[in-house]
């Protein structure tokens, strides 16, 4: 197997009127670039959220975004410096520069996917033949992140798309490894703000939690016309 691309997703979202975008916690970064008429083109590199928050839209801006595997280390600083150089809109040239700039480190990579598939952090560990302590250290120093960030985001996001009317929210809740439903509902509110009976009740909210992020099968790189994490509240 290859070394997987940093480059997640490529996205562009329009803000046609002033709106509040909720940002969901989805274990990814993104360089994004904000378009304001009659102003140049603001970059930033979106932080790691630890919970959702909402961004206040200007009217008439247009955002793109170039979504980062999780875990990818980035050089900010050059990435922005060069990165205010040329035409938003370019996949191609935000591809090259990301791919000279960001890393992928093979071992983050394994870990945190171990850590999406494992029923805990001990068998994630053991998965890779490695100590807890060991699996700390590792994601600590290439996220920032603990291993038990990385395995309750991805219980958070795998129960989130899973969530269905034909299925009662006590039985998923043991199916996805929380101790019961009071235990999903605890983590819903502190990773998103709410429940899980008012995601599965908005078709806003499981848009937005069934996009890309964290513990997600990736092939190639993605465009969408819509920021893949973001929506309109």
């Amino acid at each position: 197997m290859g070394q997987p691309t940093a480059l997640l997703e490529a996205w562009r979202h329009a803000s046609p009127a002033v709106s509040s975008t909720l940002v969901v916690p989805d274990g990814c970064r993104d360089l994004i670039a904000i378009e304001i008429p009659g102003q140049p083109a603001r970059w930033l590199v979106s932080p790691l959220a630890d919970s959702g928050y909402t961004v206040e839209g200007v009217a008439g801006a247009i955002c793109t975004g170039y979504r980062l595997r999780p875990g990818t280390h980035l050089d900010e600083d050059a990435m922005l410096r060069l990165a205010r150089a040329g035409d938003p809109a370019d996949v191609q040239r935000a591809h090259t520069l990301i791919e000279a700039l960001a890393q992928v480190d093979s071992a983050t990579t394994e870990a945190l996917d171990a850590l999406a598939t494992s029923p805990d952090v001990s068998s994630a560990a053991r998965a890779l033949g490695v100590s807890e302590r060991s699996l700390e250290r590792l994601l600590r120093g290439c996220t920032g992140r603990t291993p038990v960030y990385w395995k309750r985001l991805a219980r958070l996001r795998r129960s989130a798309q899973c969530l269905s009317p034909e299925v009662p929210l006590a039985e998923l809740a043991v199916d996805h490894g929380f101790s019961d439903q009071a235990h999903m509902t605890r983590e819903f509110r502190q990773w998103l703000g709410t429940t899980p009976a008012r995601v599965l009740a908005c078709a806003s909210w499981r848009l937005l939690l069934a996009q890309s992020g964290y513990g997600d099968p990736v092939i190639g790189v993605q465009s969408s016309t819509r920021n893949p994490s973001r929506s309109d509240t």
